[in-house]
């Protein structure tokens, strides 16, 4: 199991991976010292990881427990529910999914290739564009997973992506923070949603509801890995209550 250190340094795998092992670590923790280990760590992966919305969810909802028995339910409720919601988006995702055709995308989520091993597992005939993803090369490490498990995928270096646009038939983005005017992901995907809208190709954005945060709540200066994207109204989202348009979204986030 990774250590607090190791988890703060992780800059290869995207937030539900994270978000995971943090929560499994924390249930390691002794009850004498669980409550404040885990609150004084929240708050450090909360800093460290300002463009994840997970981990501001985190903190918010630890930072006043008091009692080792209601956090470690907190903790438990979380890990299921971040596993539930990964199946929930690889079923609805790779449903939603055409039969062929060519998908690209970026860095390496967790919500994206569950959605890609669905659709494959269905039968279905696609092939993957993977971005490397530079300068932490994340794509490389979905390009590989995908292709151990027989998926076709081909690995692209990040400033040819413009060129094969046009054979593409969708962009699929994983995300790590779900605002209210834009989402969070790896830099290179605002770039990559500008093709796609211009070609007119379908963007979709993979996240469930956990990363949702206020946008006057998230940290001015995200991380330099990672910029904001703003929505558009041909976009649409995957996430564990549905199929969902820009607009539908919205209106979750704002109840």
């Amino acid at each position: 199991m990774p250590t607090i250190h190791q988890l703060l340094s992780d800059n290869t795998r995207g937030a539900t991976s994270i978000f995971r092992d943090s929560l499994q670590l924390f249930l390691s923790y002794p009850d004498e010292t669980a409550v404040q280990r885990v609150i004084n760590e929240a708050k450090q992966l909360k800093n460290q990881f300002n463009s994840m919305g997970v981990f501001y969810n985190l903190w918010n909802t630890v930072q006043t427990v008091q009692e080792p028995t209601i956090l470690r339910n907190i903790l438990n409720d979380l890990l299921s529910s971040i596993d539930e919601n990964q199946q929930a988006i690889g079923r609805i995702g790779g449903n939603h999914l055409p039969t062929s055709g060519t998908v690209l995308t970026i860095s390496n989520s967790t919500m994206v290739e569950s959605t890609i091993r669905y659709a494959y597992d269905a039968g279905k005939n696609l092939k993957i564009l993977c971005l490397r993803s530079a300068p932490a090369n994340e794509g490389e490490l979905l390009a590989s997973s995908l292709k151990n498990a027989g998926i076709k995928v081909e690995l692209l270096e990040d400033d040819t992506c413009q060129n094969r646009i046009e054979e593409t038939d969708l962009v699929m983005l994983g995300c790590d923070l779900l605002g209210g005017r834009f989402f969070i992901n790896k830099r290179g995907s605002g770039s990559l949603v500008g093709y796609a809208e211009r070609m007119n190709k379908p963007v979709w954005i993979l996240g469930d509801t956990l990363r949702v945060v206020m946008d006057g709540d998230t940290t001015q200066g995200t991380d330099p890995l990672f910029e904001r994207v703003p929505y558009s109204s041909t976009m649409k989202i995957a996430c564990e209550k549905g199929f969902l348009g820009y607009k539908e979204l919205k209106e979750f986030i704002l109840k």
